[in-house]
């Protein structure tokens, strides 16, 4: 009898040091509750998640923007962009086509993290400037968002940015007169300090003449010492054709900087059109746009050539 009633208290025992360790795994509480702890890549698995939304909500509705990066259910992936539209003054969005390895790349990089649960009264209700992560997927509740360290979340925006730049399509340029166009770069590397212009002639008062100047300035040289030439119809119909080419349009809004170089170049575009819907403008630090490096070699030799 006696030898009955410590097997029965060894197997109660037993039971209590199960349920306890199975409590720990869950995040169970003394008093006896669980709540689920969700982690990425293992609860929910990487297969079901669906989406990825990244907001930045401004008090300031033009500062405000989101990228979502989307899975269908016929694995098709998209990346949409949403930001506040000057010339309509309303929120617009605009969708890039990417690939399954691109998908795979950027949700690979949230393995490990761990899903923290709303604030009861938080939801999706910005307060001033704020900002949140959240995922999607199938079978999952929809009250909990990812609190990234801030390393992670940089890179991830980078390639998100990255991603939607090199898959957005370029805007139709052929119709269009260039009226200004503005190039330059810096750094500390050799050769980084160049400026490619198409600017307004000036007379001795400051007044434009009707003419354009072609402007090239070299590396070193003072803006005052730049290079300059007479602009004729030939040259714009050449530059034209290289935005065009490289696919230049679809830079508009670039604005990419890589933090984790301290010594590199920058770039900075604006070109301004009679058709003042079509303007380009661009800038980034150790970070460029599709056809950069093509686009600038081409940009090199065409003035060189103006200005020789």
């Amino acid at each position: 009898m006696k030898t009955k009633s410590l097997y029965i208290l060894g197997g109660v025992l037993c039971l209590m040091l199960l349920l306890c360790a199975c409590g720990k795994e869950t995040g169970g509480t003394a008093g006896g509750s669980t709540k689920k702890q969700y982690i990425v890549g293992k609860n929910p698995k990487m297969e079901e998640i669906t989406g990825l939304r990244i907001a930045y909500g401004s008090s300031l509705q033009d500062q405000s923007w989101s990228y979502l990066l989307s899975r269908s259910s016929k694995d098709a992936y998209s990346l949409t962009y949403t930001s506040w539209d000057e010339a309509r003054a309303q929120m617009a969005e605009e969708k890039a086509e990417i690939t399954g390895s691109e998908w795979d790349g950027i949700i690979s990089l949230l393995e490990g993290e761990k899903l923290v649960r709303d604030k009861k009264d938080s939801g999706d209700v910005m307060d001033g400037d704020s900002q949140s992560v959240r995922l999607e997927w199938e079978k999952a509740p929809s009250n909990y968002h990812l609190e990234l360290d801030v390393n992670l979340l940089q890179t991830i925006l980078l390639k998100l940015k990255t991603l939607y730049y090199n898959h957005r399509p370029a805007r139709d340029l052929s119709d269009c007169e260039i009226q200004r166009f503005d190039f330059y770069t810096t750094g500390t590397y050799i050769n980084a300090g160049v400026e490619y212009e198409v600017k307004d002639e000036l007379d001795a008062g400051g007044e434009p003449t009707g003419k354009k100047l072609i402007l090239y300035k070299a590396d070193g040289v003072a803006y005052e010492s730049a290079k300059t030439a007479v602009c004729d119809p030939v040259f714009l119909e050449k530059l034209l054709a290289l935005l065009e080419e490289y696919k230049v349009s679809a830079w508009d809004g670039f604005s990419v900087s890589n933090p984790n170089v301290l010594d590199g170049t920058s770039f900075s575009l604006s070109v301004g059109f009679k058709e003042k819907e079509k303007n380009i403008s661009a800038h980034g630090y150790m970070s460029f746009p599709p056809h950069y490096r093509d686009f600038r070699d081409a940009l090199d030799v065409l003035f060189r050539e103006a200005v020789e």
